[in-house]
């Protein structure tokens, strides 16, 4: 298929100014309170065991290969948080369920694995997998209109390039549109531990912060919602929290994704400040400023570990390694 060729990607000076959304934090799905019922009593079914090695197999069979993305001679990776933002933004115009967000995010990680993307294809991307995404996981709210990713995109594609791309992005991940996305194992670890809601919030905010990064688009999604969920338990300071959760996640990660902590997008700030959602956003906000002034040279992994563990000088460096 044939595209126009801009001189550059859609960038945030040409990139479509989204109508303010009606509602910037979206209301409570009853398919995702299905799905938190469905997965507490999956976690007790004699299947369970089979079950998860379903999905453990699912999540290895459509994790995007970062390496492969490395080597697109148009995309570059400071191109990804403009993608992600305007993402974010249609998915909370559209009032969207959580699941969609990462499964349209992983569609075009996996793309991007598999197929060379010119720049300015690079947002009709974003439009092709987010339409699949909504036909896959939201069948009882509908499916946005073409017309109104048209417009998101300030007309920049004609209506037939969306459905061109869509079915060329199927086709290049071999139809296999359903993976257990990290939302997935995030509720059915908040549900076999008895995690609040508070922490269930700033977990799926961190969860959201990380998809604007290169560094955590390998990571199998239940790693990453075994990572923010320690670290949301971190942030909060909650007592249920030990040694061996550092341990399964490992130091490296949680020094990546706190040093991304500092500089929240202002997107997702706002989509969290509400009490809808706790104010986990401010929460965070609140704690790196505290964090800050306490003392600079340690992340927020290593000030919990000295606070809770009595860690010692070693184990702290080790954590902090990222950080320096």
């Amino acid at each position: 298929m044939e595209y126009p060729e801009p001189e550059s990607f859609v960038g945030p000076d040409l990139l479509c100014r989204l109508p303010k959304p009606r509602r910037i934090v979206k209301r409570g799905h009853p398919e995702e309170d299905v799905i938190t019922s469905e997965l507490s009593r999956l976690a007790a079914d004699e299947y369970s065991e089979d079950f998860m090695c379903h999905m453990k197999q699912m999540e290895m069979k459509t994790l995007p290969d970062v390496s492969k993305i490395d080597k697109q001679s148009e995309i570059k990776w400071c191109m990804r948080p403009y993608l992600i933002e305007f993402l974010v933004n249609a998915h909370a115009y559209m009032n969207l369920s959580t699941e969609t967000l990462f499964l349209t995010v992983n569609l075009v990680d996996r793309y991007c694995s598999k197929r060379e993307v010119y720049k300015v294809h690079y947002q009709l991307v974003g439009c092709a997998a987010l339409l699949i995404a909504c036909k896959h996981g939201n069948k009882t709210y509908g499916t946005p209109k073409i017309g109104l990713l048209e417009k998101f995109c300030c007309n920049f594609y004609p209506r037939k390039f969306f459905i061109e791309m869509e079915m060329h992005l199927l086709d290049s991940i071999d139809w296999i549109i359903g993976y257990p996305t990290v939302n997935f194992f995030l509720q059915l670890m908040v549900a076999k531990n008895g995690d609040d809601q508070e922490v269930e919030h700033m977990a799926t905010y961190l969860c959201e912060i990380a998809t604007y990064h290169r560094e955590f688009i390998s990571i199998k999604p239940s790693t990453m919602a075994r990572l923010t969920l320690v670290l949301a338990r971190v942030v909060l300071r909650r007592s249920e929290v030990d040694k061996a959760d550092f341990d399964r996640v490992g130091s490296d990660s949680l020094s990546a994704l706190s040093l991304c902590l500092h500089q929240p997008p202002t997107t997702l700030f706002n989509k969290y400040s509400g009490s809808e959602l706790s104010e986990v956003s401010r929460k965070l906000d609140r704690i790196m400023s505290e964090q800050a002034n306490r003392n600079a040279a340690l992340g927020v992994a290593a000030s919990y570990l000295e606070w809770k563990l009595g860690a010692d000088v070693a184990a702290l460096e080790e954590i902090n390694i990222a950080n320096n």
